[in-house]
């Protein structure tokens, strides 16, 4: 999985910690070709001061004493841009650089530190730091092992991986990247929301825990490729928004920052697996939970839904509701693969529509006579 934008690049990282930073106050006049942006944010533990974060653009080439350059370079702009009663500093440079937070010596009573986005983020919001302040991996690694799938070892020996295929012919080139990127080892979910169909019981659930399982492998060594989460949609609908239920797994942080690192990119969920055959109220919940889904779609967001086809032929439930929001594949059988592929469905354009009316859905003959013949099947 490529690292996730909003830990790695200047842009993406200030927009990131001005969302997390609800209460901040940009600073226009502090810019240049090391310095990225800063905002001021009311300090947490001195009332009528301020915390003054500043994003650095990038790394210096030269690590070796980079942290102190860096600081003697740049304290000027930065001291000169400060109206208010400041009581910290805080520089955070994207990616891992540096490895340890850095306090130079300064005169006066303001605090000063150089930390990685990688701190920001495990350290500042998620507090997995140990007695000194610095960031505890053991205790990262481990919330990333409760909030991965677990596979033993036989599975991960046995696994082999899935025929997928391409459904909405219309999107064809944003469904083969997506496909691409979830049969790469280890998977590389895209930006945006990939949906996932298949009969019951043909593997989606086996496929998307491996995936998970080895997207958690993958951010336990490197903590800029973000936080996969690996959720079964049962614990989830009708009851919880995913920020809800996040937090209670060990993310804790308010749901708005949740839903900010959602959408950044940062946090990339999972999700197993749309297969209940509802009605009424269970339904509702389920429509609902795809709403909040669908509206919680950032450019960075990298989510992945699956769903047992049901709800793409016989009850078009996830596509009415998620619209264009997502691409989506089917995993199926050697047996269905001709269906699978040439398989269509086109969401009419809503100037077609009645006013207010509903998305409507075409879906060729193919995979609704799939859908038809698993019903009968079944009885």
């Amino acid at each position: 999985m490529h690292a996730a934008r909003a830990l790695t690049e200047a842009d993406a990282l200030f927009r990131m910690v001005a969302r997390l930073e609800p209460q901040a106050r940009s600073l226009t006049d502090l810019r240049n070709s090391e310095i990225a942006g800063g905002m001021l944010v009311p300090s947490s533990v001195d009332p009528g001061s301020f915390v003054l974060l500043v994003v650095a653009n990038a790394a210096p080439a030269a690590r070796g004493t980079g942290e102190k350059r860096w600081w003697d370079n740049n304290r000027r702009p930065i001291l000169e841009a400060i109206r208010r009663r400041v009581s910290d500093i805080t520089i955070i440079f994207p990616g891992r650089w540096p490895e340890k937070a850095y306090r130079p010596r300064t005169s006066g009573d303001i605090r000063v530190r150089l930390i990685s986005a990688v701190h920001y983020l495990w350290v500042d919001r998620l507090k997995q730091h140990n007695d000194v302040g610095d960031l505890d991996d053991e205790r990262r690694r481990e919330l990333l092992t409760g909030l991965g799938a677990v596979m033993t070892p036989e599975e991960e020996k046995f696994y082999t991986p899935p025929s997928l295929y391409i459904i909405d012919k219309d999107r064809e080139a944003e469904a083969r990247t997506a496909l691409n990127g979830l049969l790469a080892n280890p998977a590389d979910p895209t930006a945006g929301l990939t949906v996932l169909f298949g009969p019951g019981g043909i593997g989606k659930s086996f496929f998307l825990r491996h995936v998970s399982f080895k997207l958690a492998r993958q951010a336990k060594d490197d903590p800029t490729v973000g936080i996969p989460v690996y959720a079964e949609l049962p614990l989830l609908l009708h009851t919880d928004a995913l920020e809800t239920w996040l937090s209670r797994q060990g993310i804790e942080l308010p749901l708005s920052a949740i839903r900010t690192l959602v959408e950044e990119g940062v946090i990339v969920p999972i999700l197993d697996a749309l297969d209940e055959l509802v009605r009424g109220q269970a339904r509702e919940g389920s429509r609902q939970f795809l709403v909040r889904l669908r509206n919680g779609i950032g450019e960075e967001t990298r989510t992945v839904l699956s769903s047992r086809d049901y709800y793409l032929n016989l009850d078009p439930l996830v596509p009415t509701e998620l619209e264009d929001k997502a691409v989506y594949l089917a995993l199926a059988s050697l047996i269905g693969r001709a269906a699978a592929v040439t398989s269509r469905f086109v969401l009419a354009s809503t100037s077609n529509l009645p006013p207010g009316g509903p998305t409507s859905l075409k879906i060729k003959r193919p995979m609704l006579w799939l859908g038809r013949q698993r019903r009968r099947s079944h009885r």
